[in-house]
């Protein structure tokens, strides 16, 4: 009913479940651990280094390899990934100097739109195998992805009372409504059960339990509801939010440079001067160290100039002048955020398959 063969793997069995799959349940489990046994719900300095600088700012380097670092990639899309970084400095200078609230904010919502699409991408490639296509089940599913990640970062806007923010305090346009809140709580549940008696109909009807794409959508379920709406701790939100997310990204891009040798042929079709396109190869082994200390390295910055926060992390940072004048900061935290805020837009390029 379930046979390996038949499953709709992004490469493997052991691949997926070790980098796609398992990211989420294990971050659900180390949360409700945390919750039992930490004393605190803030994230700790180690905790902070390890998946905020290991996992999250790193990942944003990794699209490097899928991109800048693939000479067939940035071939084909030369101008565009040329324009991006270009764009986001200058908007974002833009909007810094008139509001860095509104700055903050707007990339915050990226951030969230960036997380959720992610998920959306995982089961439209799990389910692209499946028996029954038809409109009203594949709405379901969608109405689950978006609803168990999007709901709950709705009842976060109206509840009104979470110790934990996005990026930084008050990125998000919180209102507090309790009413409307519960409302929210409930059509998230209601989406779980719609989505639940629909498979059940499906493994039913095909005798096949797709796998992966039940793991990924109760993966996504779980850590969303636990990490924002069960937990009101800044460390759960953490590990879920970071874990489940920074993870199979990197195993995405692990896997995509392990197969580089089959973009061959695309990169020949853009014609004979591929020669002189660039092309910085460099081993998967070095992927990881080298994306890990570009990570600490822009940290070290935000940490030297902006915040003057973990300076304990960053030895030489903390002797660099703490930047206060508006000028300046509509200058240098735009320049900062352009890696992750170009991760965000480009993202949405680089994935796309027909």
């Amino acid at each position: 009913m379930t046979g390996s063969k038949q499953q709709p793997w992004i490469r493997n069995a052991a691949f997926d479940s070790a980098l796609i799959l398992a990211p989420a349940f294990i971050a659900v489990i180390a949360a409700l651990l945390w919750h039992a046994y930490a004393p605190t719900n803030e994230t700790p300095p180690w905790v902070w280094l390890l998946l905020v600088v290991g996992i999250d700012v790193a990942h944003v380097y990794s699209t490097l390899f899928k991109t800048y670092f693939r000479s067939s990639e940035f071939a084909a899309r030369k101008s565009l990934f040329l324009t991006i970084p270009v764009a986001v400095l200058v908007v974002g200078i833009l909007l810094f100097s008139t509001n860095a609230v509104l700055f903050w904010s707007i990339l915050a919502y990226a951030a969230v739109f960036h997380f959720v699409r992610q998920q959306y991408g995982f089961l439209r490639i799990y389910s692209r195998a499946e028996k029954l296509q038809r409109p009203l089940l594949v709405n379901i599913d969608k109405l689950m992805v978006y609803g168990c990640t999007v709901l709950p970062v709705i009842w976060w806007h109206l509840a009104g009372d979470r110790t934990f923010n996005w990026l930084i305090k008050g990125d998000f346009l919180i209102t507090a409504n309790p009413e409307l809140a519960a409302m929210i709580l409930i059509c998230l549940y209601a989406t779980w059960a719609i989505w639940s008696l629909k498979e059940c109909w499906v493994i039913f009807s095909t005798k096949f339990i797709n796998l992966p794409k039940v793991l990924i959508v109760l993966g996504t379920a779980l850590s969303w509801y636990f990490g924002i709406v069960h937990f009101n701790s800044d460390a759960v939100f953490t590990i879920t939010n970071v874990v489940a997310h920074g993870i199979p990204y990197l195993g995405l891009v692990w896997m995509t440079e392990q197969q580089d040798k089959h973009h061959a042929q695309r990169f020949i079709e853009h014609g004979p001067n591929i020669q002189t396109v660039p092309r910085l190869k460099i081993s998967i082994t070095a992927m990881l160290p080298l994306i890990i200390a570009l990570a600490w390295f822009e940290e070290g910055l935000w940490s030297g100039l902006i915040f003057k926060e973990h300076g304990l992390f960053f030895p030489g940072f903390d002797a660099l002048p703490h930047i206060s004048n508006h000028l300046i900061l509509s200058i240098a935290v735009p320049l900062l955020a352009v890696p992750q805020a170009t991760h965000y837009i480009i993202d949405g390029f680089i994935w796309k398959q027909k």
